[in-house]
């Protein structure tokens, strides 16, 4: 009795009505227990039950109603689950869910239904609901098909079913992580521009399968991907020696091909380039590439058809090596706090002491008290865009607070093509200004011109941080092929000349000539004009000369060694610190 008390229990406080409401369904079951003597539950007698459940389990209302659920499952085994979900929820007092499918004679066909079940404790009474699931297991697989179809054309060649550039990326740099000794090869077809313009792309096309498939037979464990459109990557496993064998089989195979067109005829061709990875692990598989893309110009270079291994000792592969230590070690510095800022003046031509002191805030790299130009490592890291973001953040952010803390000055950074493609930045920077209280229109920011034109979303960003009350620049300007065309879309609020022009521009007609263009369009236009590189006094006097020719009422500015170099700026603790200048 004792048990049964328990059951009373579980079912107390609960109406048939608001199980009902509680429910979500459309079939339901309304089921009460059977007790012994001794109060322990042995099954569950059917009361009620529409025409829905009868439908979903595919049965008759006759063979539910007044029936015991216990014979019922037994004498269709695929519900044992629903009988064994019921006793659970008397038993607990809680309401249980259960997720089940079975297989029916369907129209046509043994078909398989998905049903989301539940049943819940009334006053006396079970009541189970329960939902065809199988559009909604069906949609999700199809779903997850479609997944894994896209993913499959993201990684694999829809013409040979080999693996695509990105597939063999991946592979390749899981591989080079490995303990293990492995060769890369690149794989480049001859005169296949011929084969495709004289005979067709569709013959181009039997030519690509036709090595797809004597790659396959030539040689076995590798990996081996198409990678562009006439090239092949494969990873051989062991040292260059083995691949060396390995590969000459495989040209070996792709001599034997033959692709012809109303008698012209093209033999399989193809140039090769091997790498050792042993003493590459420290490079990603894109640089990987790289080195093997060169050695197979030289294997095309010597005669084509033919094998060149890539010496360990390689000016490519130190240069590559420096690219992957640099990018390393400013991950690092990030981490570890060792990049500096260092600010060198920018002053107004003539000199104005009325005018606001301004400098550009340049990065440089802490080693260890050495003071590292950014010249040194930003090549390496600009192809990688979110090391270059994660920078260009940390500039941004550092040379505001240092506006902050002197506000009369202007400070000028530059931002990379890798900030002005993510629009986040305009909200990272607005949060900073408002975090900091610093000054918008005391914050310039230069862009090239080619990175201003490199996307719409990059005019969008530069608009966007106009609006806050930024001024942008364009830097290096006459050095792109479009800087009139981007003047057009977007009016900047100064341009910064390059110091390509400064450096002739004492016995250069052509350099001053430019200049004198330069100064009066910007005059013309009412934006402010900067001059790198003043170096001497002569270059000074002779970039004056031409402004009172050609744009007497022009802001004209001056940066170069003949003002000051780039000082480091270390930023004391305290409010009320000011910037020590430490010289680089």
């Amino acid at each position: 009795m004792q048990y049964m008390g328990a059951v009373a229990k579980a079912m107390k406080g609960r109406s048939l009505e608001q199980g009902f409401l509680e429910a979500s369904f459309n079939g339901w079951l309304v089921l009460t227990p059977v007790l012994e003597k001794n109060g322990q539950l042995v099954d569950l007698v059917c009361n009620q039950a529409n025409h829905q459940t009868t439908e979903l389990l595919s049965c008759d209302l006759k063979d539910l109603i007044g029936c015991s659920l216990k014979d019922f499952c037994q004498k269709n085994k695929q519900f044992i689950g629903l009988f064994k979900l019921c006793i659970n929820t008397v038993q607990s007092g809680e309401a249980k869910s259960y997720n089940w499918r079975y297989t029916y004679s369907g129209k046509q066909e043994v078909e398989t239904r998905y049903l989301r079940t539940r049943a819940c404790t009334t006053n006396e009474h079970v009541l189970v609901s329960m939902a065809d699931w199988s559009d909604h297991v069906r949609l999700q697989r199809k779903i997850r098909h479609q997944q894994e179809q896209i993913q499959y054309h993201l990684e694999y060649d829809h013409l040979t079913g080999l693996l695509n550039r990105k597939g063999f990326i991946s592979a390749l740099e899981t591989m080079v992580k490995k303990d293990e000794r492995y060769t890369l090869g690149l794989l480049d077809l001859d005169y296949f521009r011929e084969l495709n313009e004289t005979l067709g792309h569709a013959a181009g096309d039997e030519m690509l399968t036709g090595v797809s498939y004597a790659l396959n037979m030539a040689v076995e464990g590798v990996i081996i991907a198409r990678i562009s459109g006439d090239e092949f990557g494969i990873l051989f496993p062991g040292d260059i020696n083995d691949a060396q064998l390995q590969t000459e089989a495989c040209l070996a195979f792709i001599t034997s091909i033959r692709v012809s067109r109303k008698n012209v005829i093209f033999t399989g061709s193809a140039s090769v380039g091997l790498v050792d990875l042993e003493d590459t692990r420290i490079l990603e598989g894109s640089q990987l590439l790289v080195v093997a893309n060169e050695a197979v110009r030289q294997a095309k270079v010597r005669g084509r058809n033919q094998v060149y291994i890539m010496p360990t000792s390689s000016p490519l592969l130190k240069e590559q090596r420096q690219e992957a230590d640099w990018r390393r070690r400013i991950e690092v510095a990030l981490e570890d706090n060792e990049l500096v800022l260092a600010c060198q003046p920018i002053v107004p031509m003539p000199t104005d002491s009325s005018a606001s002191p301004m400098v550009e805030v340049l990065m440089r790299l802490n080693d260890n008290g050495n003071i590292v130009s950014a010249g040194a490592f930003i090549n390496a890291v600009a192809r990688h865009p979110e090391l270059m973001k994660r920078l260009d953040r940390w500039v941004v952010s550092e040379a505001i607070k240092l506006q902050a803390k002197s506000p009369s000055i202007c400070h000028a950074i530059n931002l990379s093509g890798a900030s002005l493609s993510d629009p986040s930045i305009v909200r990272f920077i607005a949060d900073l200004l408002e975090e900091t209280q610093a000054p918008p229109h005391q914050l310039h920011l230069e862009v090239t011109e080619q990175i201003a034109l490199q996307a719409e979303s990059g005019q969008s960003i530069l608009k966007g941080l106009s609006e806050l009350g930024c001024c942008i620049g364009l830097d290096d300007f006459g050095t792109g092929y479009s800087s009139f065309l981007y003047l057009q879309k977007f009016k900047p609020d100064f341009i910064k000349i390059d110091g390509s022009f400064m450096r002739h521009i004492l016995t250069d007609p052509c350099s001053q000539a430019i200049v004198r263009a330069m100064l009066d369009m910007a005059s013309t236009l009412e934006i402010s004009a900067i001059a790198e590189f003043i170096e001497t006094a002569d270059i000074e006097y002779k970039l004056m000369s031409i402004k009172n020719e050609v744009a007497p009422d022009l802001k004209l500015y001056g940066q170069g060694w003949h003002y000051g170099g780039a000082e480091v700026q270390t930023i004391l603790s305290g409010d009320n610190s000011s910037p020590q200048r430490i010289a680089e």
